[in-house]
């Protein structure tokens, strides 16, 4: 039978659609996106704005960041945004570029510092973290597939992958986990030397207690991957990121009408880290929405059904061989050929079929 307070021992697993909210980007609360959480559990999810002062990162776009924890609080998921920055081995266009992005004549901040493998890139983030231990690292089992889907093959993008197996400890249970991440580096045509625009879209952890992480992938997998967004939310960042780039063209307007001191060479300069900054950040923005879906696709649990209830699309797990709705945001996840949820949960439940 189901039951709500231990979706993990089910033979269905009671879901519930949960809002990722924007709180800070438009001065009102808007539903950016939402995802899948286990009935019973403590999940929360809001797009995180890196910065709406004039001077913001090299990615001026929100971020998901969501989670979903068990009752027990030693079984989850989290999602985690990433970061964008410059690489440069030429140390003269490294420090040009760098006295660009200090300038205040400049909206938007991309770092410059080296690129970093994804496995290194995830051992830094858990250096500071004394109770959890990396026992062993390597590329994603998808990795390959994810990086197809991120761009890599074209002669200008590359993508490493990584997942890391951790264990440590939460109240006192001990736990085990994994820990991935994509790392995406763009080469970005330059006469001054080679240069990289390094993203990393999206960060996932998962755990549980140790011993039952493998009895749980499934379950997990439905949460972390089954992000959607919100068109109509979406439509608004875009117009956001519009406003950037008109502001820095007055700005360069501005900058080009009280600047005639300066040199052709030294201006020529400027520009051209301008405009490899704002290529970077083009790129960047392709963010939220198809990182999210290619880190759940390249994991191939991700599916689109249609929904009888409400006529609509909705993004799941296809790792499960039944999947039910009651039109009000609820999900039954089953792989039990005999399973009614009618008969154990209040309302009407409707079984949903795979888009092709």
């Amino acid at each position: 039978m189901l039951t709500d307070s231990n979706p993990l021992a089910a033979q269905a697993i009671h879901m519930r659609s949960v809002d990722i909210v924007d709180n800070q980007g438009f001065g009102e609360r808007l539903v950016a996106g939402r995802f899948m959480a286990p009935v019973g559990w403590t999940a929360q999810g809001v797009a995180a704005w890196p910065g709406k002062q004039k001077m913001v990162p090299c990615k001026p776009t929100p971020s998901f960041l969501f989670e979903a924890i068990s009752p027990e609080k030693t079984t989850g998921v989290q999602v985690i945004p990433g970061e964008t920055w410059l690489s440069t081995s030429n140390p003269a266009f490294a420090h040009q570029l760098q006295m660009q992005q200090n300038s205040t004549h400049v909206v938007t901040h991309c770092e410059v510092r080296p690129a970093i493998s994804a496995v290194d890139y995830l051992k830094s983030l858990l250096a500071k973290e004394k109770s959890i231990q990396v026992i062993s690292a390597g590329p994603m089992p998808d990795g390959d597939k994810l990086a197809r889907l991120l761009g890599a093959g074209n002669g200008r993008v590359t993508v490493d992958t990584a997942r890391l197996y951790t264990q440590g400890a939460i109240g006192g249970v001990p736990t085990e986990g994994y820990m991935e991440a994509a790392i995406i580096m763009t080469s970005v045509p330059s006469p001054m030397g080679p240069l990289v625009q390094v993203s990393v879209p999206i960060l996932l952890n998962r755990f549980a207690p140790r011993g039952k992480l493998k009895d749980v992938e499934k379950l997990l997998a439905a949460i972390g991957n089954n992000v959607s967004v919100n068109p109509d939310w979406q439509r608004r960042v875009d117009q956001f990121q519009a406003g950037l780039v008109r502001i820095q063209q007055n700005i360069n307007a501005d900058d080009a009408r009280t600047a005639m001191n300066i040199s052709r060479i030294q201006q020529g300069a400027n520009d051209y880290a301008y405009n490899v900054i704002r290529g970077a950040q083009r790129n960047a923005q392709r963010g939220i929405d198809s990182s999210a879906h290619a880190f759940a696709l390249s994991m191939n649990d991700t599916q689109e059904y249609h929904d009888p209830a409400t006529g609509r699309t909705v993004l799941g797990s296809n790792q499960y061989n039944h999947v039910f709705s009651n039109g009000q945001g609820e999900y039954i996840y089953t792989d039990s050929p005999s399973y009614n949820p009618s008969a154990t949960q209040r309302g009407n439940w409707q079984e949903m079929t795979p888009q092709r």
